[in-house]
């Protein structure tokens, strides 16, 4: 393709996406309900710039300092509130600047996938599908961390790529600052920073090993320099050595029951009230859950917590448009919600295997989908944590598409 014509297309994906984001935020422009998450989050934003504590707290404000989320989002939600102190437009703000995220996202997506395949078709049609994916769209008015945390992700992809491709050393220092702006958001992807410099050494620096060790050290500077506040934060306040954050505990232990089945029952006060004790207490509970009902429990860490996450797209028929949040769909979202949830299940699946077969790059993508997922099977099963997924999929459907496309044409021009 001509450059300008795809730099056409690309720039009317991310202006239609953009739209679509901003009319679902005004669709909901006097909705206002928080609850969870969200609520936490504002509360805590709020506490950091009125007091000066940074705590997260499920009952409120927390009243003194903690480690139990990390502080990208947190302090994203704060540089906003100290600039307009009205609670409703910080929120309306907050909502305008991830529908930007939200749609500078497909940009993203195709600087990312275009680095890794050279190909203008598959990173045209996934940056089509992170514009136009409903969940993606209506995500921006929540006050929540998937939409930075995708767009840090898939900026994190494009320069480790473009670090390890063009040999060039500050990029690589860039992509370890921005792999750790994105644990500071979402801390998920943190034993999978080495995953890259594995595939590179196979595929380019097998007969170099020093220049990819240089290339390691570069990116971990960088990572190290961005974190580092954080650590020396929690040491000095906390008394504790604390890498990304304390919260995982309840997630854990919330994952040990299968299928969802009488959560938390033979949990005790004691343990709910204590991060600690619910890691312990879910060690325990996977262990003896192996020992003594293998089958159950193997289904459940497997099959079954996949299904939990992927049967339904996030906020597809969720409490959070009905009563009493009420908030209101975008009109042809019903339709959308089934087609291109269908489509990226099918298709990437498909996908990750065909695509698997015949090209390295897509085994190491569908290596790295696996182990992604793998990390997230720990814990509780929700469709929420498919956010960050559901991108990989898409890459494998637009990959397919594209080679069963381009097949079909050159079949069609000799026929």
């Amino acid at each position: 393709m001509e450059r300008r014509f795809v730099l056409k297309i690309l720039f009317s994906i991310v202006i239609v996406g953009l739209t679509l984001r901003i009319g679902f935020l005004l669709i909901n422009i006097d909705n206002f309900r928080l609850y969870g998450d969200a609520k936490n989050y504002i509360l805590m934003s709020h506490q950091l710039v009125e007091n000066g504590i940074y705590g997260y707290s499920a009952d409120g404000k927390s009243g003194s300092p903690n480690a139990f989320v990390t502080p990208g989002y947190p302090l994203f939600l704060s540089v906003v509130y100290s600039i307009f102190r009205d609670p409703y437009t910080q929120i309306t703000i907050v909502r305008i600047l991830q529908a930007v995220i939200g749609s500078a996202s497909a940009l993203l997506a195709f600087l990312a996938v275009y680095r890794i395949f050279r190909r203008n078709d598959v990173a045209l049609l996934t940056a089509f599908f992170v514009a136009f994916y409903p969940t993606y769209i209506e995500s921006t008015v929540f006050i929540l961390t998937e939409v930075t945390a995708l767009a840090t992700m898939l900026l994190y992809f494009y320069l480790a790529t473009a670090g390890l491709q063009d040999n060039k050393g500050y990029l690589n220092v860039i992509a370890g600052l921005a792999f750790a702006i994105h644990i500071l958001v979402r801390p998920a992807l943190l034993p999978l920073f080495v995953i890259p410099f594995i595939y590179a050494y196979f595929k380019h620096y097998r007969t170099r090993r020093h220049e990819l060790l240089i290339r390691f050290i570069q990116s971990a500077l960088g990572f190290i320099v961005v974190m580092l506040p954080w650590w020396i934060r929690n040491y000095t306040v906390l008394d504790s050595i604390i890498i990304t954050a304390t919260g995982s505990g309840h997630p854990l232990l919330g994952g040990t029951y299968p299928f969802l089945t009488n959560i938390f029952w033979d949990a005790s006060d004691e343990v709910m009230g204590s991060t600690a004790l619910q890691i312990a207490y879910a060690k325990k509970r996977i262990i003896n859950g192996f020992l003594t009902q293998p089958i159950l429990y193997l289904k459940w860490y497997t099959a079954g917590k996949v299904y939990e996450m992927f049967s339904k797209p996030w906020l597809y028929d969720h409490m959070l448009f009905a009563n009493p949040w009420r908030y209101i769909h975008l009109p042809f979202v019903n339709i959308f919600y089934v087609v291109f949830h269908g489509l990226f299940m099918s298709l990437g699946i498909i996908g990750v295997f065909l695509n698997s077969y015949v090209d390295k790059i897509n085994r190491m993508i569908g290596v790295y989908l696996f182990l992604f997922l793998s990390l997230y099977l720990f814990f509780i099963p929700a469709n929420r944590y498919a956010y960050q997924l559901m991108f990989f999929l898409m890459v494998e459907a637009a990959f397919l598409i594209c080679n069963i496309t381009g097949k079909l044409r050159r079949y069609l021009r000799q026929v």
